[in-house]
């Protein structure tokens, strides 16, 4: 008998095509230097308490409705994921690998690789395993129909840039064997220095100069429905109302000032922003992602007068549109899906 020791825990991104949430295909994906990974296994017991039986106790625990969730935590070496988050991902092959991310609206395909009805957002599964000495003794959970829910993608100054994705899943298989083989990205992931942002009108766009964090959060609002169909598993998620948040803390500079508070918040005048990752400090090179954000509007921006320090701006600016591109030569076209 062995305790099982965090080194040995290991997750692997796996492929679904066909059907929601059943079958696999391709090969397993290294998601990016994964740092947690918390799964929430929600039974659903009905608890319940009712007349005759002379007790002030429970009287009774039925099974319920399981809803499985989680929240995935790692430092990105490309955006795979944060697109999927957005939307739909076109990707091209050659001296530079472009991967384009567009939205999806609910007219149209919510998945390019998953197939059935009721029209599924794209999804995939995640394989958590724990291993163990002996044969076995390991304990893996297989989550399948993982969906994105709400993605944050964090940038603070002086670390790795870090994404946070809370998903839910619609199954959940658990055994004891071998896990799945997993090859390591050894490319360095996104950092803090790679990033900035730029807002303005039109082509007159400026970088800002003293951003100290910057949090986007792409939120989807899906909902995993429980159907009257036999089963305690939710059917196919749908989505809800899509929101985008970026959230910007930096230090107030005086020209900056005047165009961020005066014009886009006080003035109510809407603006186009881009987040820009450069990981390779090229133009469009090997490691390199672009975010473009229009129809932004500040919604909040606070500037407290402290006795010390700096004057520390917070603001919160709302996107209506966006979409991306990343060239990254570690992940091509023709791996499925297409990335």
């Amino acid at each position: 008998m062995a305790r099982f020791l965090n080194d040995q825990n290991k997750l692997v991104l796996l492929h679904e095509s066909g059907l929601y949430s059943s079958t696999l295909a391709g090969s397993s994906v290294w998601i990016g230097q994964v740092t947690s990974n918390s799964f929430d296994s929600d039974e659903g017991f009905i608890e319940s308490k009712y007349l005759g039986t002379a007790s002030r106790n429970f009287d009774r625990f039925d099974i319920g409705p399981r809803n499985y969730t989680g929240t995935l935590e790692y430092h990105p070496q490309d955006m795979r994921l944060v697109f999927y988050s957005i939307g739909s991902i076109f990707s091209v092959s050659g001296t530079q690998s472009r991967h384009t991310v567009t939205e999806i609206n609910s007219d149209a395909r919510q998945s390019g690789w998953t197939s059935g009805t009721l029209n599924p957002p794209i999804s995939f599964s995640l394989e958590d395993s724990k291993i163990s000495t002996g044969t076995g003794t390991n304990f893996v959970r297989t989550i399948r129909g993982v969906i994105p829910n709400t993605t944050t993608l964090s940038l603070t100054q002086g670390e790795k840039v870090m994404v946070s994705i809370d998903y839910l899943a619609q199954v959940q298989l658990v055994s004891s064997g071998t896990t799945t083989t997993l090859t390591e990205v050894t490319t360095r992931p996104y950092l803090w220095s790679d990033a900035s942002l730029t807002v303005g009108q039109g082509a007159n766009g400026s970088v800002l100069q003293t951003p100290k964090s910057i949090e986007f959060v792409i939120n989807q609002n899906r909902t995993g429905p429980h159907y009257l169909t036999a089963s305690r598993e939710i059917s196919v998620p749908f989505n809800g109302g899509r929101d985008y948040t970026l959230n910007v803390t930096m230090d107030l500079d005086g020209t900056e000032s005047d165009m961020l508070y005066n014009n886009f918040f006080r003035g109510g005048s809407s603006f186009n922003a881009t987040l820009e990752l450069n990981g390779d400090n090229a133009t469009i090179g090997s490691k390199h992602s672009l975010f473009y954000m229009s129809g932004c509007r500040i919604i909040s921006m606070e500037n407290p007068s402290e006795i010390e320090g700096l004057t520390e701006s917070t603001i919160v600016i709302r996107p209506q549109i966006v979409n991306g591109q990343e060239w990254n030569n570690s992940i091509v076209s023709g791996i499925y899906p297409p990335y």
